[in-house]
């Protein structure tokens, strides 16, 4: 029997969810153009191409982000992977 201090049942599915550029701007308070400079440089996950004109973030990699964007931005360029999914921007 679950405990009532145990809180919300956690999404097995979480590392896989996809968010919007506007669901992305609720998170990170930057303009899309910054967004867009930062993954050129290989600062900020990429985007995941869905179509031709649709594309989304992995909310995996924009928590390990958040969490600590130096480390992230760090052990991307290096080629290594952060524990969220292990894709970013080149």
């Amino acid at each position: 029997m679950p405990n009532e201090n145990d809180g919300p049942p956690r999404d097995p599915f979480r590392h896989l969810r996809l968010i919007t550029l506007k669901q992305l701007r609720e998170l990170v308070p930057f303009s899309p153009q910054h967004i867009y400079r930062l993954q050129k440089t290989g600062d900020f996950p990429a985007r995941v191409i869905l179509g031709d004109n649709r594309s989304a973030y992995r909310l995996s990699d924009i928590e390990a982000w958040i969490a600590d964007p130096k480390a992230w931005a760090k052990a991307n360029k290096a080629g290594g992977n952060m524990p969220s999914s292990g894709t970013a921007a080149k």
